[in-house]
């Protein structure tokens, strides 16, 4: 991100306010905090867009750009308590998020947290990279579980990306029983009783759900599948939502299932593509070959 934009006062004699987007320059009631704060988390090493700079400027006021595609232009209001800045170290982006409630002392306490995104914001190429996916969401799973802490909603939107390695330090914590029909998902088998269940069996059956669905059965949402070449998958998200839940695998069997099913996927099955499924064989298999040429560029590079 490019943060040294320069840029102009709208209230400048020069530039009067007839602007046809001057008003949008005027911050909205929660973009205050952060433009208050601006100074004092540049003093911590955290950069905020132009947007909220002290002096309120509008660099596309000044170049006469489009102005939606200008960075200080943009805004976010239904994050209120979130904002994205760029670490002034090393240039990487960053999150933060102000106390919620604000307290008087409030950005004392303001949290500095890893930059995510969507995890199918991105293609799985590979089955080697949807093997990882698996790999790294049965595992943080399993680092929360490990905690005691339960996801309590764990479905496609709100998987994310992010780039740090997971330590687990277990806790002996007794079971929780939580109340049924909370989530996103709600085809869990135990809201069908209307009883108490165990969060943790849930997020397994929730994230077999993700599984199941993205890669087998598709979403409507989605518009395609996501099936061919990853057969060797199949049964376990189908153990992960079976609908008795004493026969569902706990987290710590789902990561040591997948790490067997790992050991028999040799290097080249991990660069064969994965396709959708709904597409004729003939397309299928030009496709393949294209593909095949591709990874073995990679790997001569």
């Amino acid at each position: 991100m490019d943060r040294s934009s320069e840029c102009i006062r709208l209230d400048d004699p020069k530039m009067g306010s007839t602007h046809p987007f001057c008003h949008h320059q005027q911050l909205e009631e929660f973009e205050i905090f952060w433009r208050d704060h601006y100074d004092w988390l540049k003093e911590k090493g955290y950069l905020l867009c132009p947007r909220y700079h002290p002096t309120s400027v509008a660099s596309w006021a000044r170049t006469g750009s489009f102005p939606h595609g200008c960075e200080d232009f943009q805004m976010q209001p239904q994050f209120d308590y979130n904002m994205d800045a760029i670490c002034i170290a090393d240039g990487k982006p960053i999150m933060l998020r102000r106390p919620d409630p604000l307290l008087e002392e409030g950005r004392n306490f303001t949290r500095v947290l890893s930059y995510l995104v969507r995890w199918d914001q991105t293609e799985l190429e590979t089955v080697g990279e949807l093997v990882d996916f698996c790999s790294q969401v049965f595992q943080g799973l399993q680092y929360i579980h490990a905690l005691n802490i339960a996801h309590n909603d764990a479905k496609l939107s709100d998987i994310m990306i992010d780039w740090l390695p997971l330590e687990c330090n277990c806790s002996s914590s007794p079971p929780l029983q939580m109340q049924p029909g909370y989530g996103g998902d709600q085809s869990v088998p135990e809201f069908k009783w209307n009883e108490p269940c165990d969060p943790f069996a849930v997020d397994v059956y929730c994230l077999g759900n993700v599984i199941w669905k993205k890669f087998f059965t598709g979403e409507p949402t989605l518009g395609y599948l996501l099936s061919r070449n990853v057969r060797f998958l199949k049964q376990l998200p189908l153990d992960m939502t079976h609908e008795d839940p004493a026969k569902q695998p706990m987290v710590d069997e789902v990561v040591g299932c997948f790490k067997e099913i790992q050991k028999g996927l040799n290097w080249w099955k991990l660069h064969f593509c994965v396709s959708d499924k709904t597409a004729c064989l003939f397309f299928y298999h030009i496709y393949s070959l294209i593909h095949c040429i591709v990874q073995l560029s990679y790997m001569i590079q």
